[in-house]
């Protein structure tokens, strides 16, 4: 669980041929006007990583202590979203969870931040050192879709309150449809933000539980303890970069696919199995950053 930034991000793959690591974090931790002036249209791309250079915007955690780590991995995107002119400007405060994503792409290298920041390398055919004791990050799947009622792990790097600067997280509930156009409806009545969102059930889960700035995508205000989060499914993001991929000329696709899992990409049906009444299933299912956490049927209630 880097931090991109100020914000979270995460390591999603090493299943690639070029060695390197997918990373995948919200586009407005990237900030206004770095994929293109804000105001205007940012189309979709999914191409060669290497052909723009690197920013020192990821930071791993170390191997040996979980702290941060002061050298910055050098992210090189490697797939957009479309994001409409309207969503595009005023600091992304106005983008929506289906065009909210990014992929990228790091390597081996890590530059000095301090006295004065170094300068990236080109992109290298390398993996990075990711601490990953239980090899999630190489073995399939590595995402997974989420059942409602699950309880999911909320993580990331808070940058408010007194959790500022410390990895955190939080167990909250993924919500069905129904009780997440309820909580729309709930919200739009308390005159939240959020409730004149509408639901996108293809493209985000709403949560119920606890984020902070750092963490969230959009997250409604807090009420009697309770609150409400948007998070970008990670089988959305599969899809659409597949479905970009599929449009390539065989040229791009020989390129891109130096840095994507195996083509077909990962399946995103959770692992079936485990120890009866709780257990985790640590795959990536979705970006605020969430991990999906299976409670089994026999649960109490």
């Amino acid at each position: 669980m880097p931090k991109n930034s100020q914000m979270s991000a995460s390591v999603w793959s090493l299943r690639t041929e070029a060695g390197t690591a997918l990373i995948v974090s919200a586009m407005h931790t990237l900030g206004e006007g770095y994929l293109g002036p804000g105001g205007s249209l940012i189309e979709k791309r999914l191409g060669d990583p290497a052909e723009k250079s690197g920013a020192t915007r990821i930071f791993l955690v170390k191997e040996e202590d979980g702290s941060v780590d002061s050298l910055a991995s050098v992210l090189f995107i490697l797939y957009n979203p479309e994001v409409p002119p309207e969503q595009s400007g005023n600091n992304l405060r106005d983008i929506l969870p289906r065009h909210d994503f990014f992929v990228g792409v790091i390597d081996s290298q890590k530059v000095v931040m301090e006295p004065l920041p170094g300068t990236p390398a080109p992109l290298r055919h390398e993996s990075p050192v990711v601490f990953d004791p239980s090899d999630l990050t190489t073995i399939a799947p590595t995402v997974a879709n989420v059942i409602p009622g699950d309880s999911v792990l909320l993580m990331g790097w808070p940058q408010v309150d007194d959790f500022a600067g410390i990895f955190a997280v939080s167990i909250v509930r993924v919500l069905s449809d129904s009780e997440a156009e309820d909580a729309i409806k709930e919200l739009a009545a308390l005159g939240d933000e959020e409730g004149g969102i509408a639901y996108d059930p293809e493209a985000e889960m709403i949560i119920e539980g606890y984020a902070v700035v750092g963490i969230l995508v959009r997250a409604s205000d807090e009420y009697d303890g309770k609150q409400y989060v948007r998070s970008v499914r990670m089988t959305f993001v599969v899809d659409r970069i597949m479905s970009t991929y599929e449009a390539l000329s065989d040229s791009e696709r020989a390129i891109v696919s130096l840095y994507l899992e195996p083509m077909p990409m990962p399946t995103t049906t959770p692992k079936p199995g485990g120890v009866p009444g709780f257990s985790v299933e640590p795959l990536l299912a979705g970006l605020a950053v969430v991990i999906l956490v299976r409670w089994f049927r026999q649960r109490t209630s």
